[in-house]
């Protein structure tokens, strides 16, 4: 077993797909809950409401009048109180007939409805041949979860007066309409809870049951608009529904499924998700990532709130509700086609009709997380982590039939945790000055601060491009004039970035180096951007997020919607000499020929790093690549190891406490230093450890029985020095269960 240096492709070999083995992966929350399940519903019947309709004038085939209605999901025995979860849909057509040939379009699967009438909206009827269409009941998939898991959720219909209905002045686009319509439902809901009285058609006695201190809100295209409307409505200074609905009301989550952003409302004050399709022919200029633009920008909350996106590749608007039964955007008119998936590797996940199984179970996996994370009592915050780009994707989620799926598809994920952030680099000076109105520097690279596409006006971003790659072309942003800035109490750095539409990206992803820099071009060692981008569920080929695209949809575009990438501090090389002066942060296009990107909100966070993936053995891959191309840096030297004894064992090292030994053997000593001897096992490390009778070749590591129960049968083992794999590291195999013993 001679050691040798391994180069690159050699040891991608050998160490194949630890990375994917070693992946740290967000809880799954889409399992169906411990609670058996029902459902009922209320209408309170049609009425001229001047506080959801001010002003409205009546016309021939448009009364003016709205229905409060909706559907409510529950578990099926009531006892106690329940979080309350209001959903609202968007706007589409509210009477729907038959799909024939012609005059439709040919080639439809499933024989979808076709909702091309609003008749329902202004007379509360539909034509001859036509039904309503039920919008409010398209995400009973969701709800009957939810409620699964002791929630009260109440889809609310806006069908009528208001969806596919005329704009008020304004407001155009009925959002407002709509954002009083779920105060009105709040307001009936919090009576029933207070006095009784709940229609009988909702099956239960709502009475005593309900906990508005514990709301959120779903909201999907103009009612995800809707809802964001609701919550400023009722906070606003001055609001009249605090006092018109009897239950105090405290938001706990907003959650939009591909928003329009008519009103351009925020959602400061409480945690917030967006989740959209890049396929998205409805919204097609995906505006829905506006709001997360607006309120992660300072002014900042307090206390700090997480505020996330979630895109989804393949997906597109309409088959997050099951009721919306046609693509989005098909032109029903020959030469009949519909908005389509463009770009390399963003595959669609639907067809043109009825509806998409792997689109909703990513709502599934998203919405059950966002609500199980966040609202009620008995809220885990660890679902949270579907959110965080540290942590990988679950591998399977749970469909609507309680049936366990593969993860369905790609997403690229922003996030801004719950914590202090500081400013580093927002691009809002001007070109060629930071934030804090100091010269940046440049070499080879072009650069320009401005807006990016699809984004928000208000976000500022670098768009930097290089037509020839190497360690002489980089930016620099600099946030003193000299000498540096402690930045020892934060431990993420979080950049967010995306890929212009431009030729100077070719189809393989653009990488780049990340530097802390203090003066005197002195700083840390550089850190590659592929290392610590999303890398999704990682088991799964194409799901990873690398910097590619943009994609999207023949009618929106591309798409270059900013990624979310972080960091922990302490993975830069001399972070412990750098860290109490760091003047700026270089970013080194030395990994990609030519590139043009978007670089935006480059901050540093207090997130503690053991929320996210330590890194596993198979980051070898990676540090091995990166250094072969940095003739002056350390050589990582790979050795064989064998384990040879796996103990179960009553008297271990851990102060004599029952624990489980590995024993491992090499031909190559395993020399005394000063540097900690460290086992690696998937992404989980372990420093206790003897030579068993003074034999260097022969180590003993000792586990406790609680962490040894914590590793996974397959994980890779390696050993090394220190907590990063550099210099010496034997390759170990991987781990076999199984195999323990008692000693």
């Amino acid at each position: 077993m001679k050691f040798r240096i391994l180069p690159y492709v050699f040891l991608l070999c050998l160490l194949g797909s630890l990375y994917t083995a070693a992946q740290q992966v967000a809880p799954d929350a889409t399992p169906v809950g411990p609670l058996p399940t029902a459902s009922g519903e209320y209408d309170l019947g049609a009425q001229v409401d001047n506080l959801v309709l001010p002003g409205c004038q009546p016309v021939s085939g448009y009364d003016c009048k709205v229905d409060v209605r909706a559907k409510v999901y529950r578990p099926q025995t009531l006892s106690g109180v329940y979080p309350v979860v209001i959903f609202l849909h968007g706007n589409h057509g509210t009477c729907g007939r038959p799909y024939h040939v012609p005059p439709d379009p040919p080639g439809m699967q499933g024989g979808p409805r076709i909702d091309d009438d609003v008749t329902y909206t202004g007379t509360g009827t539909c034509p001859t041949n036509y039904i309503e269409s039920p919008s409010y009941r398209g995400y009973d998939y969701l709800a009957n979860r939810l409620a699964s898991y002791g929630y009260i959720v109440v889809s609310i219909d806006a069908n009528r007066g208001i969806t596919g209905g005329p704009g008020l002045g304004g407001d155009g686009g009925l959002i407002k309409a709509r954002g009083i319509l779920v105060l009105r439902n709040l307001q009936n809901l919090s009576q029933w809870n207070r006095h009784g009285g709940t229609p009988s058609g909702v099956g239960a006695e709502l009475q005593g049951h309900l906990d508005f201190s514990n709301t959120g809100m779903m909201g999907h295209s103009r009612g995800g608009d809707g809802v964001r409307a609701a919550y400023n409505d009722y906070i606003a200074v001055g609001s009249i529904w605090p006092s018109m609905i009897e239950d105090p009301i405290t938001f706990k989550g907003i959650f939009e499924i591909a928003p329009v952003d008519f009103l351009g409302n925020n959602s400061k004050g409480v945690p917030w998700n967006v989740i959209m399709g890049m396929c998205d022919g409805d919204v097609s200029d995906l505006q829905g990532i506006d709001p997360y633009d607006r309120d992660i920008l300072p002014p900042f909350e307090s206390p700090p709130l997480q505020k996330s996106s979630f895109v989804v590749w393949g997906a597109n608007h309409n088959f997050f509700n099951t009721q919306w039964q046609v693509s989005d955007a098909t032109n029903f008119n020959p030469p009949y086609y519909s908005s389509i998936c463009t770009g390399t590797g963003n595959t669609a996940i639907y067809w043109m009709s009825p509806g998409s199984l792997r689109q909703r179970l990513m709502a599934m996996s998203t919405l059950m997380a966002f609500f199980r994370g966040n609202v009620g009592n008995s809220a885990q915050p660890d679902f949270n982590r579907n959110f965080n780009p540290w942590w990988g994707v679950p591998a399977t989620v749970t469909d609507e039939s309680g049936i366990v799926q593969p993860y369905p598809t790609r997403v690229d994920r922003g996030f801004t945790p719950p914590v202090t952030i500081k400013v580093f680099e927002d691009f809002t000076g001007q070109t060629g000055t930071s934030s804090y109105g100091f010269p940046n520097l440049a070499s080879g690279i072009t650069i320009t601060h401005g807006s990016v596409p699809n984004h928000d006006g208000s976000l500022r971003a670098g768009r930097i491009s290089w037509t020839t790659g190497g360690t002489n072309t980089y930016f620099q942003t600099n946030w003193t004039g000299t000498g540096g800035i402690d930045i020892s109490s934060y431990t993420t750095l979080e950049i967010r970035v995306s890929r212009q539409n431009s030729s100077l990206n070719t189809d393989m992803p653009t990488n780049f180096s990340i530097r802390l820099m203090q003066t005197m071009n002195l700083g840390s060692g550089p850190l590659r951007l592929s290392t610590y981008i999303d890398p999704n569920f990682v088991g799964q080929s194409g799901h990873q997020s690398y910097l590619q695209g943009p994609v999207g949809s023949t009618y929106g575009g591309a798409h270059p919607i900013l990624q979310t990438v972080r960091i922990p501090l302490a993975d830069f090389p001399n972070w412990g000499i750098v860290k109490r002066g760091v003047h700026g942060i270089r970013l080194i296009f030395d990994q990609t020929n030519s590139g043009a990107i978007y670089v935006a909100n480059i901050r540093l966070s207090t997130d503690p790093v053991n929320n996210g993936p330590v890194q596993d053995a198979s980051d070898l891959m990676e540090q091995v690549q990166q250094r072969s191309e940095e003739p002056a840096g350390p050589q990582v030297i790979i050795h064989s190891g064998l384990v040879v004894g796996l103990h179960r064992t009553a008297l271990s090292q851990l102060r004599g406490t029952p624990g489980v030994e590995i024993e491992i053997i090499s031909d190559e000593l395993f020399p005394v230093r000063d540097n900690m001897l460290v086992l690696h096992i998937g992404s989980k490390l372990f420093t206790v450890s003897r030579y068993a009778t003074g034999d260097l070749h022969r180590v003993i590591f000792s586990l406790t029985d609680a962490e040894f129960a914590g590793l996974s049968g397959g994980d890779p083992i390696a050993v090394q020095y220190g907590m990063k794999p550099l210099g010496d590291v034997w390759n170990c195999g991987k781990l076999d269960k199984q195999a323990i013993a008692k000693k």
